[in-house]
């Protein structure tokens, strides 16, 4: 039996890694083409807040996927913490998806700002 360390580890999540994309394509396969996002039952705060963001420049289903990165956000923030970096690398990897959809309006405006 393998040692069971950090590389046999990797080793055993890549595999399992490579395995869920041709799951999910076959499943998307079978399904119906639907783009749109799924509409979240928005509290009073998450309205608020996607109003915000659709104000600054964000498209209709910008502002549901930045919904639904707080939410994710959020729970897995409220998970049990697995690593002492989980407190420091979380925040960092949600505001690196947050920042990646902000700048989404900014590119729209340059864009149309460029000489065709």
């Amino acid at each position: 039996m393998d040692e069971l360390n950090r590389r046999t580890m990797l080793r055993g999540t890549a595999m399992a890694g490579a395995a869920v994309p041709m799951a999910a394509s076959q499943a998307n396969a079978a399904a119906p083409e639907n783009t749109e996002p799924p509409k979240g039952d928005w509290t009073p705060e998450e309205r608020a807040d996607r109003e915000r963001v659709l104000a600054a420049g964000f498209t209709e289903q910008e502002a549901d996927a930045w919904l639904l990165l707080n939410r994710a956000g959020a729970a897995l923030i409220a998970l049990p913490r697995l690593h002492p970096s989980d407190e420091t690398e979380l925040p960092q990897d949600i505001h690196a998806l947050q920042n990646r959809l902000m700048l989404r309006p900014a590119y729209r405006a340059y864009r149309s700002m460029a000489p065709r």
